[in-house]
């Protein structure tokens, strides 16, 4: 069988991730990184790793995009970026183009990571499942994506709820979503969950409004290592909204078969779960809080999750196999 090569790429809020597939299998000797501030577009960063890994002829190809993807094109949230499939067939010269959201290509993914790739926060669940799953990113920006299993195939649904409205459930949560309503003009769950939500609580607790943030959100946890009570506190927080959040998308998509975290900043929150209270908060839900015990929530470790799930989709799509 001759052999066929397809490339996939993954373009978060900070990196562009790329790789080979070949037959249908992410080739992971093929993977590149590069950080998006040293790029001036997407299409800059495909030609960058054409020229650099992919000699022969691409058949096709799939890109994830951290942003809402609409009629072929998706675009970049945190970045004024954009990539359409016609612009992905002249780049690459491949017959076949795809645009997905890049949480939809972090859930296609979960099914082919093994099992070391998972740590498991609460309870356990096998990878490859008939059951519904979830992913939930928090890093540059929050999003999640369902994963429903639809023999043989799965179906991934595209959204972008880390624009949706912010819970409240205490008086401390109301003071924070004013300040934030004050500065947006609309409090959502991106705004505390994410990079710069870590930025913004800080600067609200320090200095009562979320606007001109005096440390990054990579200094914040880093002083929440060494203790430092307002980076605990900002931390605090933000476990507790994350439990109620999760929380909240168990019970409206039903993940049986486990909820996936994802992204760089829900990797720095999860070892202080415990001593905040995770457990209590995400199940904090009424006559439905012992219903809560039956999801089981792990943390993905392989940070190109991503590009093997734009592989698996693209195999799905082209009935690509080994």
């Amino acid at each position: 069988m001759t052999a066929t090569t397809t490339l996939v790429a993954d373009v978060g809020g900070t990196n562009i991730r790329l790789a080979l597939c070949k037959n249908g299998v992410l080739d992971a000797d093929t993977v590149e990184r590069f950080a998006n501030d040293s790029l001036s577009s997407i299409a800059e960063g495909l030609s960058k790793y054409i020229a650099l890994k992919a000699p022969t002829a691409i058949e096709a190809v799939a890109v994830a995009v951290a942003g809402p993807v609409s009629d072929g094109e998706g675009r970049l949230t945190n970045r004024e970026w954009s990539i359409s499939q016609e612009e992905l067939r002249a780049i690459t010269k491949a017959d076949v183009a795809f645009v997905i959201n890049d949480l939809q290509s972090q859930a296609y993914g979960i099914q082919a990571l093994s099992p070391s790739d998972v740590s498991w926060v609460r309870g356990r669940a096998p990878l490859k499942t008939n059951k519904t799953q979830l992913v939930i990113n928090v890093g540059t920006g929050f999003n999640i994506a369902p994963i429903f299993q639809t023999s043989p195939n799965q179906l991934v649904a595209a959204s972008e709820a880390g624009h949706i409205s912010l819970p409240v459930a205490t008086s401390q949560d109301l003071a924070l979503s004013t300040a934030l309503k004050k500065a947006h003009g609309f409090a959502t769950i991106e705004d505390v969950l994410s990079g710069r939500g870590v930025e913004q609580v800080f600067q609200w607790l320090n200095k009562g409004e979320v606007e001109g943030q005096s440390l990054s959100g990579r200094d914040v946890l880093e002083a929440a290592q060494r203790n430092e009570p307002l980076a605990r506190e900002t931390v605090g927080i933000m476990v507790r909204c994350f439990a109620t959040v999760a929380g909240d998308f168990c019970l409206s998509h039903l993940p049986f078969g486990g909820v996936y975290l994802v992204g760089g900043v829900a990797r720095a929150l999860v070892p202080y779960f415990e001593n905040h209270d995770f457990e209590k908060h995400f199940t904090d839900k009424g006559r439905f809080s012992e219903f809560l015990t039956d999801f089981p929530i792990g943390l993905v470790k392989n940070d190109i999750a991503g590009l093997y799930g734009a592989c698996a989709f693209l195999s799905q799509q082209t009935k690509i196999t080994a």
